[in-house]
């Protein structure tokens, strides 16, 4: 039972720290599921980092408690002279049978990761080589840098701790080691990549257009299948779609809300403490802010402060974190392999071929989808927006996989066993903030009064 009370005080800390980036009157507001949907990472974020600096204490959990009340006690202060959120956008309401559309595909999924979980329990090779087998040295409370595991390379010890760091706290209370906490943990978390962009699609185009970007993500079968192997990859896809929607409903306002900046800082922040992808992504949503931002170029680099503050005591902690971890001897490889790679035809080949090829054949992802999507749009009298700026999350998400493709071309091992191994899981990472964004790009002309 203390677990479950600790699991919902990750969901309050994290809905009051979006408050407190985020402000809003104290009553519920226009935009609370939003934040809401937010929530359980990013309580997730602050547990973890509680008990990275609490290790190897048994208060962590009521360091976390104490520091969830003073959170929302700067909660409370900000929402006394919050402006109020703007109105959701006030469509026709979706039709009956679109609804009982998404429970269904929704209840597909719900038995589909069950049964994922019943065939393979502890999920799969980088859940108990990785992420719950550092939960476990975790749990145990040994040194965190200690070289006897530092020196599995095979299980990346330099990862961040976002993820494990959650599950050992949770575990810690529990008092033992249970299936159930990751089972139960990584369920709400597909739950969160799947809220975070139809929330903020709710606020912008109104819930039917919402609902059609659920059914589309819930096609997407490695969603389901990712999550149920217990990986980290459905945790960073619902961040990453999370910064792309703050940053783009800042870029929406007149003038450019700087508190939706700072969330967008956060969670790009929270990014790189989840996954070695998500430094690259702090890169990338940096650029993105300095390119794409509604703002005079002069001002431009200005803005970009307040987000970069906001990410800055996650990188702090991750390069604490990682200056005592050994260089992962792939990337040390990499700096000999470098030049011989960029200049193999044959490699960028074998990228472009995987790409092509992961998008033909990815259950529900890329191809499928998007023809779901130009149908709807078509279907649905659906007009371009005016753009007044470059859309953020699917510009974020292609400089993402470029990124991406760099590293497939200059890392030394097998390039198509690198591929045939990661890309579904690469593209599963931003497909929620792409489906997002492609909804966001235009509007319905009709609305109801």
């Amino acid at each position: 039972m203390a677990t479950l009370f600790l699991l919902i005080f990750y969901c309050i800390a994290g809905f009051a720290v979006v408050r407190a980036f985020w402000p809003a009157p104290m009553r519920w507001s226009p935009a609370d599921p939003i934040r809401l949907a937010l929530s359980l990472p990013v309580g997730m974020a602050i547990a973890s980092l509680v008990f990275y600096f609490c290790y190897p204490s048994v208060m962590a959990a009521a360091v976390f408690v104490a520091a969830s009340a003073i959170i929302a006690a700067i909660a409370v202060i900000r929402a006394r002279n919050a402006a109020p959120d703007r109105p959701a956008i006030s469509m026709p309401p979706p039709s009956s049978w679109l609804r009982w559309s998404f429970v269904l595909a929704l209840a597909a999924t719900i038995c589909m990761y069950l049964l994922i979980l019943y065939r393979s329990p502890h999920g799969d090779w980088d859940a108990w080589c990785i992420w719950n087998l550092r939960a476990t040295f975790l749990f145990h409370g040994r040194d965190i840098f200690d070289p006897t595991y530092a020196n599995y390379f095979w299980s990346h010890p330099d990862y961040p701790l976002l993820l494990s760091g959650s599950i050992a706290l949770l575990w810690k209370v529990n008092g033992e080691i249970a299936l159930w906490v990751p089972w139960l943990l990584h369920f709400l978390i597909l739950l969160t990549a799947l809220a975070v962009p139809m929330t903020v699609i709710r606020q912008l185009r109104g819930e039917a257009v919402a609902l059609i970007a659920g059914l589309v993500l819930l096609t997407a079968r490695p969603l389901v299948a990712i999550a149920a192997s217990l990986y980290s990859d459905v945790l960073f896809a619902s961040i990453f779609a999370g910064a792309t929607a703050a940053l783009t409903l800042a870029n929406s306002d007149d003038p450019i809300d700087a508190n939706l900046v700072r969330l967008a800082g956060f969670l790009t922040g929270m990014a790189a403490w989840t996954k070695n992808e998500g430094l690259l992504f702090f890169c990338v949503l940096t650029a993105v802010l300095v390119v794409a931002i509604r703002l005079p170029i002069r001002k431009r680099l200005s803005a970009a402060f307040p987000f970069l503050a906001a990410a800055a005591p996650f990188l702090a902690v991750l390069a604490h974190y990682k200056r005592h971890m050994p260089v992962d001897p792939e990337i040390a490889a990499a700096s000999g392999h470098f030049f011989n790679a960029i200049l193999d035809a044959g490699r960028y080949k074998a990228v472009l071929t995987g790409y092509l090829a992961e998008a033909i054949r990815s259950p529900g992802m890329v191809l499928p989808s998007s023809a779901v999507l130009a149908l709807w749009r078509l279907w649905g009298d659906f007009h371009w927006r005016g753009l007044r700026s470059l859309p953020i999350a699917p510009l974020a998400a292609a400089i993402q996989h470029a990124g991406y493709a760099a590293v497939y071309l200059i890392t030394p091992n097998d390039i198509a066993w690198h591929i045939g191994s990661s890309l579904t899981r690469l593209l599963l990472q931003t497909w929620p903030a792409i489906v997002m964004g492609i909804c966001l790009i235009g509007y319905k002309q009709q609305r109801s009064d």
